[in-house]
């Protein structure tokens, strides 16, 4: 997985959420936060960010000249005097996650002492922030009763995984970012994978 840097990733929420054009200014002094760098050299770095991002065809570039918006040519030098804008062209898309890895004990009699571990996340995505823990939560407890019902886990000493209500431990995650490409499910649908 390619990882994109907090500027970049900060950038991509504040035009996903504007979705207009915004001036290069604003873009700065609303992502400068998310720079580690020195102040006085954050407004280059994100420059070079959107340019970046400009470059890979995530966001459109403009300039503005007496009140008036016109498309940046790639192939022409505009003088710097006149602002650059920028509008999202792909959209984002988030990962959200939900995992738990502990052990169990299923089987019978004797063979109810052996312990297996269970490693599964589970996933979709969505072009927005809204938060799916909740729905995550039900889609694997609802996997765990169908595959492990008759299994014992001592986090839930009431009984059988089966008569569980609801998932105490596990992790969920809704900060990855990916480009269209690389989603393979989006919610309500979901997909995993268990070690």
């Amino acid at each position: 997985m390619v990882r994109i840097s907090k500027t970049k990733s900060a950038i991509k929420d504040l035009l996903a959420f504007l979705k207009t054009p915004v001036i290069e200014e604003e873009i700065v002094d609303s992502v400068k936060k998310y720079s580690k760098a020195k102040e006085k050299n954050k407004p280059r770095i994100l420059n070079r960010d959107l340019n970046a991002l400009y470059n890979t065809g995530v966001v459109e570039k403009y300039y503005l000249k007496d009140g008036k918006v016109f498309t940046y040519p790639p192939d022409q030098y505009i003088n710097k005097k006149y602002p650059r804008l920028y509008k999202l062209i792909k959209p984002v898309f988030y990962r959200k996650e939900i995992s738990v890895d502990e052990y169990i004990f299923c089987g019978s009699g004797q063979e109810r002492k052996e312990k297996t571990t269970v490693r599964i996340k589970m996933w979709t995505f969505e072009d927005n922030r809204t938060d799916r823990e909740e729905e995550l939560k039900e889609a694997l407890l609802e996997y765990l009763q169908g595959k492990y019902p008759y299994c014992y886990n001592p986090n839930y000493p009431d009984g059988y995984i089966e008569d569980i209500d609801e998932l105490n431990n596990y992790a969920y995650d809704d900060s990855q970012q990916f480009d269209e490409d690389n989603v393979n499910v989006i919610f309500p649908e979901t997909d995993m994978v268990e070690d």
